[in-house]
């Protein structure tokens, strides 16, 4: 996402720094608004990350925090996919999380919205609509199956030899 964003604004982007901490993305979205509550919070996340603290849906649900989760939805724990892909000949194991999630459901399980997005033009919209939303609406992305996020270090490699360079 850096790649792609444009900040206008300092300390306005939280990131765990690509150290693989799962699970870090919900948590830090809650409180990046409880500290800027005036400000839109956007999660990027990843389905298997998502799921790891998913139940803290409640607290945003009890708490009415407002914020715009955006779940890349590929049914894999993708970060340890890419890896055994690039740098392990597709040696793949225990990274598929099985049968497609759907996020709209759990959302609504929680008393929240829920969106869902099977194409990159419907994208836009559902950012739109979910930032209109009186409470956190998540937009649940569908991506492909082997969708890599670039670029990335080899393993024990130095920025300069990163893979993928964009």
């Amino acid at each position: 996402a850096m790649h792609y964003l444009k900040l206008k604004q300092p300390r306005t982007w939280i990131s765990s720094g690509g150290a693989g901490t799962m699970g870090f993305g919900l948590p830090a979205a809650i409180g990046a608004k409880i500290g800027r509550p005036k400000s839109n919070v956007f999660l990027l996340d990843g389905d298997g990350s998502f799921q790891m603290t998913s139940q803290e849906l409640e607290t945003i649900r009890s708490h009415k925090i407002k914020i715009v989760p955006i779940i890349f939805n590929n049914s894999f724990l993708g970060l340890v996919r890419q890896w055994l892909e690039i740098f392990h000949e597709r040696r793949y194991s225990q990274m598929n999380l099985g049968q497609e999630i759907e996020f709209v459901k759990i959302a609504k399980a929680y008393h929240l919205d829920g969106i869902t997005v099977e194409q990159p033009s419907e994208l836009a919209d559902a950012i739109k609509q979910s930032l209109k939303a009186d409470k956190t609406t998540i937009v649940d992305v569908k991506i492909e199956e082997e969708s890599n996020v670039l670029p990335m270090l080899p393993p024990g490699g130095h920025l300069k030899e990163a893979f993928g360079k964009c």
